[in-house]
């Protein structure tokens, strides 16, 4: 591949490079792996090195258009147009994963993964993006606390249109029991989803897991 003289990347200032996405070229960062436009090889420029050329036209531009970022004020204002962006974006409510692409984020990626990359990039922390609260050294303390808030219910929720003989016949156990183990089932809810590579929804599984373990101990007193 040709070797062209690529700007850093505006976001970050890590290095670029010029690749193949099958069939079309595009630059991307190393860093942060945000990414310009895409140009295919197209029958009025057949070569590759047209193509990749434009690419990093495409690059340069967006990278000379950002060059003012070298101010942290400068930079926060472009993620936060990037974070309005994301209100755009549609998002499965269930599982809490983009349905569209966004930025370098395929469709499929967890929520919390695009709010980690924000946080790393943006001086006052996702936090601030999401409730105007800026939490200091414990920049995604609150995002945390309230996405342990949300599993909790989210789990109780579930518990809750289930009938008493489901519940039985499911998990062996009374409703009364099985919701004083709500937030253990949350937590082993959301350590499953991290844990888990493929970010599948593990809502059931941890319901299950935490009341067998809960029935096991019983078993053994």
């Amino acid at each position: 591949m040709a070797n062209f003289d690529l700007k850093p990347c505006p976001f970050c200032s890590g290095t670029a490079h010029i690749r193949d996405f099958g069939g079309r070229y595009r630059v991307s960062c190393s860093g942060c792996g945000a990414t310009g436009g895409a140009v295919w090889v197209k029958r009025w420029h057949s070569t590759k090195f047209i193509a990749q050329g434009q690419a990093a036209k495409l690059w340069n531009e967006r990278a000379v258009n950002g060059a003012g970022m070298a101010t942290l004020q400068k930079r926060d204002a472009v993620l936060e147009a990037l974070w309005k962006q994301l209100d755009d974006v549609p998002m499965n409510p269930e599982t809490e994963e983009l349905e569209a692409a966004f930025l370098h984020f395929p469709a499929g990626t967890n929520r919390l993964e695009v709010w980690h990359w924000f946080d790393d990039r943006y001086s006052k922390g996702v936090s601030f993006l999401l409730y105007g609260i800026q939490a200091d050294g414990r920049r995604c303390e609150i995002v945390w606390d309230i996405q342990k808030q949300n599993d909790i219910e989210d789990v109780q929720s579930y518990i809750d249109q289930l009938t008493d003989d489901e519940i039985r016949q499911e998990y062996r156990m009374e409703r009364k029991a099985l919701c004083k183990l709500v937030q253990t089932a949350a937590a082993k809810m959301r350590k499953l989803i991290d844990d888990d590579d493929s970010w599948t929804f593990l809502r059931d599984t941890a319901i299950k897991e935490t009341a067998k373990e809960y029935l096991k101990g019983r078993a053994e007193e």
